[in-house]
């Protein structure tokens, strides 16, 4: 197996190598619990992700657990879109205010503090998610509630990268990029499974 640091040099699209990092359901970082997996997010899986989502520069994107900022930052890159990103580490957060343009900005945060996510929300048309399966399943509230209510033009998308959100079913999915597309209908399908 390579190690983290050779995989992440590596020139390489393919980052399965990566995999067994990203099984773990908590991994400790610092005195932080992870609810998100520290690992680069390859441009190829960015621009996959804008294309399954269609991304466009009339969307605003908001990245729960954005770490350094990567994913939103190379959004913004390919289509101009508008972007924010809330990380609980400070250093992080600092990594990626530093790399931002005017239209992309960065806050230290908890992706479970209710009132920030609710204003990082307010305008958003998409979510970005990388992150482990049970911090996903906590944020489902928050998620079903964003699809549910959709009056926004463009119409609202959640791209979740590695992990689906358990109970909702997506509308696409990327299977070789290991990307899951939720839109309002997926909050449909799983009302009428669940009954």
């Amino acid at each position: 197996r390579r190690s983290m640091a050779t995989a992440c040099d590596s020139a390489e699209d393919d980052d399965a190598a990566l995999l067994p990092f990203a099984e773990s359901e908590s991994m400790p970082f610092g005195t932080n619990q992870a609810v998100a997996y520290f690992l680069p997010v390859l441009r190829a899986t960015t621009v996959a992700a804008r294309e399954l989502g269609d991304i466009t520069r009339a969307d605003v994107v908001v990245d729960l657990g954005c770490g350094d900022g990567a994913a939103l930052l190379s959004f913004h890159a390919q289509c101009g879109c508008r972007g924010r990103g809330i990380d609980i580490l400070p250093e992080v957060v600092a990594v990626a205010k530093a790399k931002a343009p005017a239209e992309v900005t960065f806050a230290v945060g908890d992706v479970f503090d209710a009132a920030k996510v609710a204003a990082l929300l307010a305008d958003c048309s998409v979510i970005w998610l990388f992150l482990v399966p049970a911090m996903l399943a906590k944020l489902k509230p928050v998620l079903v509630a964003f699809l549910e209510n959709d009056e926004a033009r463009p119409p609202r998308r959640i791209l979740s990268y590695r992990s689906p959100v358990a109970g909702l079913r997506p509308t696409s999915v990327d299977h070789k990029m290991a990307l899951f597309l939720y839109r309002k209908e997926s909050v449909t399908s799983h009302r009428s499974t669940s009954r």
